[in-house]
Parts: structure tokens; sequence; C-alpha cells
């Protein structure tokens, strides 16, 4: 392993320990899962798309995570990057695609 894959690797876990950190401030209120007195739960996964500085952008939430894995799959088919999902209850990434080094056109 040279030192720019050892270099790359660090930034990618600090990438991700950053948007986890920014993820756990946004919490979700009690009264917007309450509807109508019908108790809502807020969905446990969300899928987020890192742009193109790496900040993190949400983009759903589903009820498991075989269906944040289908649906990281079928954005990425339609728009490629680097996708993960974040669970609510473990507030922790549980899944990611392997980030693309994407060249410029000059």
């Amino acid at each position: 392993m040279n030192e720019g894959t050892v270099n790359e690797e660090a930034g990618n876990k600090n990438a991700i320990l950053s948007a986890s950190k920014l993820i756990t401030r946004t919490k979700v209120s009690p009264k917007l899962c309450h509807l109508e007195g019908a108790s809502m739960r807020a969905a446990p996964y969300d899928i987020f798309r890192k742009d193109l500085l790496g900040t993190p952008v949400w983009m759903e939430a589903v009820q498991d995570i075989e269906t944040a894995k289908l649906r990281v799959t079928e954005l990425a088919g339609r728009s490629p990057g680097e996708y993960f999902v974040f669970s609510q209850e473990t507030q922790e990434i549980v899944s990611n695609t392997a980030p693309r080094l994407f060249e410029l056109a000059v």
C-alpha cells in the first residue's frame, strides 16, 4: 500500500465521520411523527449522496436496510456518485458505496 492510498483511505474515513457527526445533530421532532391521533414512526434509515465537495445531501428515508440498499443501487444507476445509508437507531453509517474517481474532460 503506497502513501497516496493510505492518505485517501484516511480521508474517506474522516469524511464519513464528519458526515456522521453532521447527521447526528439533525433530529426529527416527535411532533412531526404524529398525524391526527395515529402514531407514526420516522423511517429508521436515511439515504445520503455526497456532493462534489463531499457534503452529505439527504435523498430519502426508508423502513429497512434491504430497501435502502436497493434504493442506493437504483439512485446510483440514475445519478452516479457516492451514497451511504445512515441508521437512526445506531447513529452510524451502515452501508456505503465505494467512492469513484471521475476524470474531468478537458
